[in-house]
C-alpha cells in the first residue's frame, strides 16, 4: 500500500543534525561486534588451515587451498546474495540472516569428521561473511553524520581487526587439544570453528534491537515508517543527551525517485573515487591472499616444529618478503 510523504526534505536532513549520541555509540558497537566476530575467520582462516592442514596430512595445493578456496567463493556468493536483499527487503534483515548462516556454518564444520565436509560448511559460513562487510558501509553511512562517517567507520574496521591476533593466538592454544595426528590434535582446530559460530549467534542476539534503517525506508516509499522510526531516534537522542530541541534542519534534500544504475559509479563526480577505491580492493585481496599461501611455503622449510623461534623468525621474514 502506498504511503504519502508528509515532512518536507527527507530524514537524512534530520539524522544529519543529530549530535553523536549513546545511541549512535550502541549502533557502532553493534556493527563493529558483527565485524569483529566475522573477521575472526576472515583474517584467521590461514591459522584453521595449518592446523587443519596438519591434522589431516594434506599436501601440494590443498594444503594451501582446503580452507581459503571455499571460504573466499562463499564470500563471494554472500556478498552479491546479501547485497541484492538487503535493497529488495532491508538492511536489518540482512544483518540478522548473515550472522546466522556464519554462526551455524562454523559451529557445524567444527563437528565434520573428514576435511572435505569442513570446508563445505566453511563454504557455508563463508556466504555469512559476504553480507556483512558491505552493509556495515551502507548501513553505517546511513545513520552516522557526514563530517562524522569515515572516522566512524575506521573505528568499526580497527576494532574488527583485533579479531586476527586473537584467533591466533586461540589456535596456539588448542593446537595440541585432543588424540593427536601428524602432531596436531583433533580439537585444535574445530574449538576455533565453535568459537566463530558461538560469536556468529551471540552477535545475532545483540542486534535483534535493531531497528530497520529509516533512510532505506524512505527511498523505497515507505514514508510513514520512516517518519516514525527517524522519531524515535531523535526522542532518544533529546533524552540521552538532555536537550530540549535539536538543532535545526540546515538542509532539505529531494529524494532521487529515479534507480541508479552501475554506469552511475563512473558519472563525472564520482568517477576518481570508484577507480581509487577499485585499485584499493584489489591490492587489499591481493595482500590477503598472500598470507594465506604463505602455509605452503612454511611446509617448504622442513622444520621441526611450527611453534619454534626458527619457525617465527621465518613467518616475519615471509610475511614482509611479501
Amino acid at each position: 500500500m502506498a504511503q504519502t510523504k508528509r515532512y518536507e526534505g527527507s530524514v537524512a536532513d534530520r539524522l544529519e543534525r543529530l549530535p553523536f549520541s549513546k545511541f549512535h555509540r550502541n549502533f557502532l558497537l553493534m556493527l563493529s561486534a558483527g565485524e569483529w566476530a566475522e573477521s575472526l575467520m576472515l583474517l584467521g582462516n590461514g591459522a584453521i588451515l595449518a592446523l587443519l592442514s596438519a591434522y589431516y596430512g594434506l599436501k601440494g595445493a590443498l594444503a594451501a587451498y582446503a580452507v581459503p578456496t571455499p571460504f573466499f567463493a562463499g564470500e563471494f556468493v554472500g556478498s552479491l546474495l546479501f547485497g541484492w536483499i538487503a535493497d529488495k527487503r532491508g538492511r536489518r534483515s540482512v544483518f540478522l540472516y548473515n550472522q546466522l548462516i556464519f554462526g551455524a556454518g562454523m559451529l557445524i564444520a567444527g563437528f565434520m569428521p573428514i576435511w572435505q565436509l569442513v570446508a563445505a560448511f566453511v563454504f557455508i559460513g563463508g556466504i555469512g561473511v559476504g553480507g556483512e562487510f558491505p552493509l556495515v558501509d551502507s548501513y553505517g553511512s546511513e545513520i552516522f553524520r557526514g563530517k562524522q562517517r569515515g572516522g566512524r567507520l575506521a573505528l568499526i574496521y580497527t576494532i574488527a581487526v583485533t579479531a586476527a591476533p586473537f584467533i591466533v593466538y586461540i589456535t596456539s592454544l588448542t593446537r595440541g587439544i585432543g588424540p593427536l595426528s601428524n602432531g596436531v590434535g583433533f580439537y585444535s582446530f574445530r574449538i576455533p570453528l565453535w568459537l566463530m559460530g558461538a560469536a556468529g549467534f551471540a552477535v545475532w542476539a545483540i542486534r535483534l534491537r535493531l531497528t530497520e534503517s529509516p533512510r532505506w525506508l524512505e527511498v523505497h516509499g515507505r514514508y510513514e515508517e520512516a517518519d516514525k522510526i527517524t522519531r524515535e531516534i531523535e526522542e532518544r537522542v533529546m533524552r540521552e543527551r538532555g536537550l530540549r530541541e535539536l538543532p535545526p534542519v540546515v538542509s532539505k534534500t529531494d529524494l532521487n525517485e529515479k534507480p541508479t544504475k552501475f554506469r552511475d559509479l563512473f558519472a563525472k563526480d564520482v568517477r576518481t573515487r570508484t577507480v581509487m577505491m577499485t585499485i584499493f580492493q584489489i591490492f587489499q585481496v591481493w595482500y590477503i591472499l598472500r598470507l594465506h599461501h604463505l602455509r605452503a611455503k612454511f611446509d617448504n622449510l622442513q622444520v621441526p616444529s611450527p611453534q619454534s623461534p626458527g619457525v617465527r623468525g621465518r613467518h616475519i621474514f615471509w610475511l614482509l618478503r611479501g
